[in-house]
């Protein structure tokens, strides 16, 4: 059976939840993935905020053209076919929850560059031998450097693996 997409106001899933199982709707056929937030201080204290992975929405284990009736179960363009999410879907989710049931994303990769930073393209980028800036970093493994091309500088994006 597939998951209905229930939606409800930002904010109150937890309520939600709360209700569908004083519903009687057991805790494992209502999910709402959460995520652990960036920790920031709070009172003097580090804290890691968690939060909804998506935001004003919860997923319901349960025939959802039953279900219209009794949640506002989130529908498809023509307005009648309730959205669902696969199961396969759901445990995917759930298999990248700790012991506490929160995902935590896996921290950002450190960069070998940052903008500002004087570069070289290496022998493996079209631009061989030439210097330039680092501008910004753009994508997982992209760098956007302004080289000095025909009198201006141009901005050419290249992977890290191209530049020294």
């Amino acid at each position: 059976m597939d998951w209905c997409v229930v939606t409800m106001v930002t904010g109150s899933e937890t309520k939600v939840l709360s209700a569908l199982a004083r519903a009687g709707v057991d805790v494992f056929d209502a999910y709402c993935p959460m995520i652990a937030a960036p920790p920031k201080a709070s009172y003097g204290k580090l804290m890691e905020p968690v939060q909804p992975l998506f935001p004003g929405y919860v997923f319901v284990r349960a025939d959802c053209r039953v279900a219209l009736g009794s949640w506002r179960v989130l529908r498809m363009g023509d307005g009648e076919t309730p959205s669902t999410v696969p199961q396969d879907i759901v445990a995917e989710l759930r298999a990248r929850e700790g012991r506490d049931g929160i995902i935590r994303p896996d921290p950002p990769r450190r960069r070998k560059y940052r903008a500002g930073q004087m570069v070289r393209a290496t022998s493996r980028s079209l631009l061989s031998g030439l210097t330039g800036i680092v501008a910004s970093m753009s994508g997982e493994d992209r760098v956007r450097v302004l080289f000095e091309l025909l009198g201006r500088k141009t901005a050419v994006t290249l992977r890290e693996t191209e530049l020294v």
